[in-house]
């Protein structure tokens, strides 16, 4: 793996990490609670969209692509260029349909809503496409540049939206729209990719490889929504935009690390696939784990730091949710549960192992149903932020799970408890080193 791309992903991931902060930061200070939640509605649903996207597009590009050759990269391009944009077209009338029904109080500003991101959708999800593209091919700098580009623009409104007084759910949403329709652009023009002969590429072949990953890829987004993003609808729905501001503004303390996780799987996982083709899985699993040893402990410490500090950041930052900067501390343990399974689902997507993924999101997604409307009912935000912690802690279980059994297939041990404990302490402690107990 190269150091250096790596160090310049991780810097891309920084900077959309940052001014995805920021402008949250900006918004919780001037926007009425009912209208910055209604903002962390509409930005959820198009992260959804992204995960869509990456579930049925980026993902299985990534898997299939990355270790291909010109002609045949060229020929699973063209046909995932046309499943991305069908997606797109999905997505945009599916906003359209489901406004009609918020059309009415007291879910209006919903459908309205809705029918601002059915506008904006297509490039939103195209500039993070191009940008896998790019990863991919580990074109790391011309991915760098398409996010400053993006980002940069972004950040630049800021001020602009102070100075005049311009900052509103629509105009924020339009603004993303725009810059990622620029980074969109240049994306695609660093691609390079000859478009006009992408209908003469188009094989049944290819779709059907995209497909067999897809299917996959997109059964375990389906449970992904579930436990890792219902507890946000059930908000918006039972108690309210404004209640969803607090967990807006509480979950914005951890975005740098859940963005930071994200780019080290765009980054790691075609990486990794050429490790694992190459070299198989113990040397993958050992590549992936030197790379969270070594990032780990700035992940813990920046996680402690927020919760221990959370009341005076609150204070400082957001004085009206003041009162609620104890969730801050629920949000930063479970996400670092979250972190803390990211290595192994690296891990089985570059070993080309969805399926497990898709089993293991299953079985959290299915508690979280059983149990995040009662408890958003019964302790209403709190309840929320229960079910994040305990959907992730599941998840985490799950996966590591499903590591264990990978290599207990391969070495014919019979899995114990014994065992498994001492596997997931050793992938926590010890990342660094090689595995060499398990061949």
């Amino acid at each position: 793996m190269n150091s250096k791309f790596l160090t310049v992903a991780l810097i891309d991931q920084a900077l959309v990490s940052l001014s995805n902060f920021l402008l949250t930061l900006f918004l919780a200070r001037v926007l009425h609670p009912q209208e910055f939640g209604l903002y962390v509605f509409s930005f959820t649903s198009l992260v959804l969209c992204i995960g869509l996207m990456n579930s049925i597009v980026s993902m299985p590009l990534t898997m299939i692509g990355a270790s291909s050759d010109k002609n045949e990269w060229k020929e699973i391009l063209s046909n995932s260029t046309l499943v991305f944009l069908l997606t797109g077209v999905f997505l945009s009338i599916t906003f359209l349909l489901i406004s009609l029904f918020l059309a009415e109080e007291p879910y209006k500003d919903n459908g309205v809503a809705l029918r601002v991101l059915s506008i904006i959708v297509v490039p939103y999800i195209g500039q993070e496409y191009t940008r896998r593209i790019l990863l991919t091919k580990q074109k790391v700098y011309f991915a760098l540049f398409c996010d400053f580009l993006t980002c940069g623009s972004r950040l630049a409104a800021i001020p602009v939206m102070s100075l005049w007084d311009l900052a509103s759910h629509d105009f924020v949403i339009y603004l993303l729209g725009a810059t990622s329709l620029a980074g969109m652009i240049a994306g695609t023009y660093w691609i390079r990719f000859p478009f006009t002969c992408m209908v003469n590429r188009l094989s049944k072949v290819n779709l059907i490889r995209i497909w067999r990953v897809a299917k996959w890829t997109f059964a375990d987004w389906v449970p992904f929504v579930v436990y890792g993003q219902l507890y946000i609808y059930i908000v918006t729905f039972t108690l309210g935009n404004q209640a969803n501001s607090v967990l807006g503004v509480c979950r914005n303390f951890i975005a740098p690390v859940m963005v930071l996780e994200m780019g080290l799987t765009s980054y790691l996982v075609p990486a990794n696939r050429l490790i694992f083709n190459d070299h198989g899985a113990n040397r993958t699993i050992s590549s992936i784990l030197k790379v969270f040893f070594i990032i780990t402990f700035p992940v813990a410490s920046y996680l402690i730091a927020v919760s221990i500090f959370a009341s005076e950041l609150m204070g400082m930052l957001f004085t009206a949710y003041l009162d609620y900067s104890y969730a801050v501390i629920y949000f930063s343990i479970g996400m670092f549960v979250n972190y803390a399974f990211a290595p192994a689902q690296i891990f089985l997507l570059s070993a080309l192992k969805p399926k497990t993924i898709f089993y293991a999101r299953v079985i959290a997604a299915t508690l979280t149903i059983f149990f995040c409307y009662p408890l958003v009912k019964l302790f209403g935000i709190n309840g929320a932020l229960y079910c994040f912690i305990f959907s992730h802690f599941i998840m985490c279980l799950a996966v590591y799970y499903f590591v264990f059994k990978y290599f207990q297939k391969q070495s014919e041990r019979n899995i114990t408890l014994k065992g498994m404990a001492s596997f997931f302490l050793r992938i926590l402690t010890h990342g660094w080193l090689r595995l060499t107990s398990i061949k």
